[in-house]
């Protein structure tokens, strides 16, 4: 995948749970390098660049113009407040105060709220907790004001007149509406949102337990808590991990169905691999700047333009631009020319390129995009390997076999991508696919690049830019003094499988020398369908524990039916609150846990047996509602609906008849059904058999009714 990184604000609804983050990770973390940096969907540069954009936040809120009214002033603002949390946070800032994102009670000298709950006025009874309106009144007032006379718990006091609730006029630019969630982090046309809760005091609206004050029962936790109705059409919805992680299976599924359709002939497999230099050639083609160049596809007037995508759309020379914190997730070559990168904050980015324009998110036209670029991709490669949802392996070995004809297929696979989609693809050629990916590197941008065997030996390269080698794996090598591929073969494979265990040591080992673990696989089929969600997960019942595994066993139904798939079992993995732990540091998530699973049995193959199933072995779990913190569902061991249809066809007729009605995917005429085989069968499929064959000879007496 190209340079793609980066995320903005973390919001509810926006964010991939913990452990689904960490799965979509794996695939979409790639190596940095010169010409590439953290994959769009990579968890440990997410929060890698979280930390750091919350640690510039404050001095970026502070500006240049601190009047010092709060110097000294170490706060912490705690739940609900009117004004709200970022608008207070803003007003102590740029007056010279420090601002605290977790409660640290050695630091802290002031805590804003609103109100309290009986457990934390006895825990915070020696601090100074205020209202809010003591900041606004200072503010107003161009001193700060004593703090005692707006302690929580003292009688309000009366403020000067001025426009409602006290607040300052119009220059502090604050909102008078109630305090909203941060908008959804991706730019999608999201489901309706559920409908408004009842008032706390309606007999059909029982309160959450909130066993560590984490205000479960505010109005707009409550609508987003995975209890509420539509949660997890919501969550997935606004899942930007989720899209990647679902995106390659579907590109997966499409290869394996396009190549399916395929001549014969074309569908040999491609030759094994081979110690360099020999008959292989493989392709890695890779989109330039995939998200951003899709995204300007709607933007033609920013073509060749300074250009990024990110959630702030905000125009060259805006009020307030320069201090954005709106992380950049795709940024072109020519707003690379000025220094900015994939993960910058658009307020640094702004001031490298005051011209940057930015344009939003547009994961519809993603999805159709790569769908036409795997197209091309089948059609013109012998095995065609999905990467991810804008990279491609492809082997070649038998339309190319040599470089003068693999670069002409290379130039003519990029002419065809760019006509299908409008977009640039930059191709890397050489005998594996270890040396492609490097070739790539040397292609980029718009370019396609052959290199040898030698070629690859003789590059100066990092095990950073090594595929499947990344932050964990590349660590431990660069603790052990290797850091150059040119290292570790000088090491040797033995000191290298010291360092990292024998699979992983073989696996770089043969990397390091261009040798492939495999040949490119391009029918392979999902293994399993499922969804997993730790976000949000604060259950009072055990009716809303099974309710929940309900929502998320349909999800991962509908998504196995709809490719035509079958499961024979079930898996139900729970996260259970270790023993101990409390409030997580993560708003609702799911912190300290320890995991437990059960595996149930399929005996049926309707919606309904599968929910139920599914609650079966939650309740054979025997969880305390109140502890759970995360829970999956996965569909596996799985069969093809038109390979059992044909394997029904054989069973039933056998023999010659048999091979005859299978080839043609058809059932057999009724004679032939063995009635003991027939009785054998499940429910489920004996009915529908039987419903076939009542249906055939309804419409046969139908037919021969209606005949001169």
């Amino acid at each position: 995948m190209d340079a793609e990184g980066g995320c903005d604000e973390d919001v509810a609804l926006g964010h991939a749970g913990e452990a689904g983050g960490r799965a979509a990770g794996q695939y979409l973390a790639h190596p940095a390098g010169d010409t590439t940096e953290p994959g769009f969907g990579d968890f440990r540069g997410y929060f890698a660049q979280r930390k750091r954009k919350l640690a510039s936040q404050s001095a970026q809120l502070a500006g240049g113009d601190t009047d010092m009214m709060f110097s000294g002033v170490v706060f912490h603002i705690n739940g609900y407040t009117q004004p709200s949390h970022y608008e207070l946070k803003r007003m102590l800032v740029a007056h010279g105060g420090r601002f605290l994102h977790y409660l640290a009670k050695s630091e802290v000298t002031h805590i804003v709220a609103s109100s309290l709950t009986l457990s934390k006025e006895r825990a915070l009874a020696g601090y100074r907790v205020v209202r809010p309106e003591w900041v606004v009144d200072s503010v107003r007032a161009g001193r700060r004001l004593a703090w005692e006379k707006y302690a929580l718990g003292a009688a309000p006091r009366r403020v000067p007149a001025g426009p409602p609730g006290g607040m300052p006029d119009e220059p502090l630019g604050l909102s008078l509406t109630p305090e909203e969630p941060p908008e959804p982090s991706v730019a999608l046309a999201l489901p309706p949102p559920p409908p408004p809760l009842p008032p706390p005091g309606h007999p059909g609206l029982a309160p959450v337990v909130d066993r560590f004050d984490e205000g479960l029962n505010r109005p707009w936790v409550r609508r987003n808590l995975a209890t509420a109705p539509g949660f997890v059409a919501r969550y997935y919805a606004s899942s930007r991990l989720h899209h990647l992680a679902t995106w390659k299976a579907e590109m997966q599924d499409l290869v394996g169905q396009l190549r399916s359709r395929q001549p014969q002939p074309q569908r040999t497999p491609a030759p094994p691999p081979v110690d360099g230099g020999g008959p292989r050639v493989v392709m890695h083609v890779d989109f330039d700047c995939f998200f951003v160049s899709v995204s300007l596809l709607r933007h033609p007037e920013l073509q060749g333009q300074p250009a990024a995508v990110c959630h702030a759309q905000e125009s060259p020379g805006d009020a307030g631009a320069g201090a954005s914190t709106s992380q950049i997730a795709s940024c072109s070559y020519a707003a690379r020319g000025f220094g900015v990168r994939n993960g910058m904050l658009l307020g640094q980015a702004h001031a490298l390129c005051p011209q940057l324009a930015t344009v939003a998110y547009d994961f519809a036209a993603y999805r159709r995009v790569a769908r036409e670029f795997f197209a091309v991709a089948v059609e013109m490669s012998d095995e065609t390997q999905v990467v991810s949802v804008d990279e491609a392996l492809l082997d070649v070995s038998r339309r190319a076999p040599d470089e003068a004809s693999a670069l002409a297929l290379a130039e003519g696979i990029r002419r065809r991508v760019f006509a299908a989609t409008g977009c640039r693809v930059s191709v890397g050629v050489g005998p594996s696919a270890c040396v492609a990916r490097a070739a790539t590197r040397l292609a980029k941008p718009d370019g396609a690049r052959w290199l040898s065997l030698d070629g690859y030996l003789a590059q100066p390269l990092r095990l950073a830019d090594l595929g499947g080698v990344g932050d964990t794996l590349g660590g431990q090598l660069r603790a052990a003094g290797l850091a150059q591929l040119a290292d570790v073969r000088h090491a040797g494979l033995l000191r290298t499988q010291a360092v990292v265990g024998q699979a992983k040591g073989r696996l770089v080992f043969d990397g390091c020398w261009g040798r492939d673990a495999g040949p490119l696989v391009s029918d392979a089929r999902r293994q399993a369908f499922g969804c997993e969600i730790g976000w949000g997960v604060r259950i009072s019942t055990a009716e809303e524990a099974a309710g929940f595994v309900r929502q998320l066993a349909d999800h991962a139904y509908a998504g196995m039916r709809r490719a035509g798939r079958w499961a024979r079992a079930a898996t139900l993995r729970v996260k259970v609150r270790r023993s101990g732990a409390g409030r997580p540091a993560k708003f609702l998530g799911h912190g300290l846990c320890d995991a437990v699973s059960r595996c149930v049995e399929l005996r049926g193959r309707g919606r309904e047996h599968v929910l139920d199933r599914c609650v079966e072995a939650l309740v054979a779990l025997g969880l305390d509602p109140l502890d759970i913190r995360a829970v999956g569902v996965r569909l596996h061991r799985l069969e093809d609906e038109a390979e059992e249809r044909r394997g029904v066809a054989e069973m039933l007729a056998g023999g010659a008849a048999a091979s005859a009605a299978a080839a043609a995917c058809a059932m057999p005429a009724a004679s032939q059904v063995d009635p003991d085989v027939l009785a054998q069968l499940p429910a489920d499929v004996r009915r529908e058999i039987e419903q076939h064959y009542t249906s055939s000879t309804a419409a046969a007496a139908a037919a021969a009714a209606s005949a001169p």
